[in-house]
C-alpha cells in the first residue's frame, strides 16, 4: 500500500483502521482470558497429581509396616518361646549340676559333718561351752584368715569407738572426763570378758584348743576342695551328661522357625517392592482417572486456543503496523485516538486523514 493510500484516504479509511483494533483488542482479550484459564487449569492439575503423589506414599508406607508388623509379631513370638525353652533348659541344667555336685562331693560333704561333729566332741569333752563354736570366737581367739582380720578390726573400731562414744553421746553429760570414763568401762568390761573367754578357752585347755585349730584347718581344707570342684562341675561346658537333648532339638527348630520367619519377610517386602507397589499406587491413581484425564484434555484445548488467539493478535498487530502504524505513528494505534480524528473529519470538514490527523494536532496544542 502506498503512503497516500492511508494519508490521504478519508473516513473510510479510519473506519477500517477501527474495525482492525477492534479485531486486535478482541483477539488480546481472548487470549488473556485463555491464559488465566490455562494457567488454573495446570494448577488444578498439578494439585491433583501432588495429592495423588502423597497418598500414595502414604498408602505404601503403611502397607509396607503392616507388612513389617505382620513378621515381626511372628518373629517375637518365635523368640519369647526360644527365651522360654532356654530358661527351662537352664532350670533343668542347674538343678542336674546341683544334682551332679551333690553326689562327687558326697563324700567331701561327708567329711565335713565328721569334722563338724569332731568339733563339737572337742567343745563337749573340753567343758568349753558350744555356744562359742562359731565365727565369731574363731576369728576373735584363733584368727587364720583375712575375713577373720577384718572381723577382728571390726570388733576393734566398735569397742574403742562405736560404743564408748555412743554410750557418751547418748547418756552421759557432755564432758571430757565422762567420754574418758565411758572408754575405761568399756575397755574393762570388753577386755575383761575377752581375758576370761581366752583364760576359759585358751590357756586353761591348750590342748583342746590346739585340737580346735588343726579341726578347723581340716575343715577350711575341706571347705576349698568343696569349692574347687563344685566350681570345676559349673564351668564344665559338656551337657550330654544332663540329659537336655529335647531342649536343645526344640530350640534349633525354633531358631530354625524364626531364621525362616526373616527370609519370608525379606521375600515379601521384595515383592511388595517389585510387583504390588506398583498394583496399589495403579489402583490410587486410578480412581478419578477420568476428571485427571477430563483436565488435561481441557487444558491442552485451552492452550491451543490460546495459541491461536495469539496468532490472531500476532497478524493483526503485523498488519495494523504495516497498514496504518508507519504513516500515522503509534501514539494514534487506539480507539479513542482513532474515533478522535473520525469525529475531527466529521465536525471540521475534512476530507482526508491527514488533515483531520493535522487538525488534531493543533487543537491539542
Amino acid at each position: 500500500m502506498g503512503e497516500g493510500n492511508v494519508l490521504s484516504g478519508g473516513i473510510d479509511v479510519l473506519y477500517a483502521m477501527k474495525d482492525s483494533l477492534s479485531e486486535l483488542e478482541k483477539y488480546k482479550g481472548i487470549s488473556a482470558e485463555l491464559a488465566v484459564k490455562e494457567s488454573a487449569l495446570e494448577k488444578e492439575i498439578a494439585s491433583k497429581e501432588k495429592a495423588l503423589e502423597a497418598e500414595s506414599e502414604a498408602v505404601v508406607k503403611q502397607r509396607r509396616q503392616e507388612i513389617e508388623a505382620s513378621f515381626e509379631e511372628q518373629i517375637s513370638k518365635t523368640k519369647s518361646r526360644i527365651k522360654k525353652v532356654k530358661a527351662k533348659k537352664e532350670k533343668r541344667k542347674d538343678a542336674k549340676v546341683s544334682e551332679r555336685i551333690k553326689i562327687e562331693t558326697r563324700e567331701l560333704r561327708e567329711e565335713k559333718r565328721e569334722l563338724e561333729e569332731e568339733l563339737k566332741l572337742i567343745f563337749r569333752n573340753s567343758k568349753i561351752p558350744n555356744l562359742l563354736n562359731n565365727k565369731l570366737y574363731f576369728a576373735l581367739f584363733m584368727p587364720r584368715t583375712l575375713k577373720d582380720l577384718l572381723i577382728v578390726l571390726g570388733m576393734i573400731l566398735l569397742t574403742l569407738f562405736v560404743i564408748p562414744v555412743g554410750v557418751y553421746h547418748f547418756s552421759l553429760p557432755q564432758s571430757t572426763w565422762y567420754l574418758v570414763l565411758s572408754y575405761v568401762v568399756t575397755v574393762v568390761v570388753f577386755g575383761g570378758i575377752y581375758l576370761f573367754i581366752a583364760n576359759l578357752t585358751k590357756e586353761k585347755n591348750q590342748a583342746a584348743a590346739a585340737k580346735i585349730k588343726e579341726v578347723r584347718k581340716k575343715l577350711a581344707l575341706n571347705h576349698k576342695k568343696i569349692k574347687a570342684e563344685t566350681r570345676s562341675i559349673r564351668k564344665d561346658k559338656d551337657e550330654s551328661l544332663y540329659g537336655l537333648e529335647n531342649f536343645d532339638h526344640e530350640l534349633r527348630e525354633l531358631e530354625e522357625e524364626a531364621d525362616k520367619i526373616a527370609k519370608e519377610k525379606k521375600k515379601a517386602l521384595a515383592a511388595f517392592e517389585n510387583d504390588t507397589k506398583k498394583a496399589v499406587i495403579d489402583e490410587i491413581r486410578g480412581r478419578d482417572k477420568k476428571e485427571r484425564e477430563a483436565l488435561k484434555k481441557e487444558h491442552d484445548t485451552v492452550y491451543q486456543q490460546q495459541k491461536q488467539a495469539e496468532e490472531k493478535v500476532k497478524a493483526c498487530s503485523i498488519d495494523i503496523a504495516n497498514k496504518y502504524e508507519a504513516y500515522l505513528g503509534k501514539n494514534v494505534m487506539s480507539l479513542a485516538s482513532v474515533d478522535r480524528l473520525i469525529e475531527i473529519m466529521k465536525e471540521e470538514n475534512c476530507n482526508t486523514v491527514s488533515e483531520a490527523l493535522a487538525t488534531m494536532k493543533t487543537l491539542s496544542q
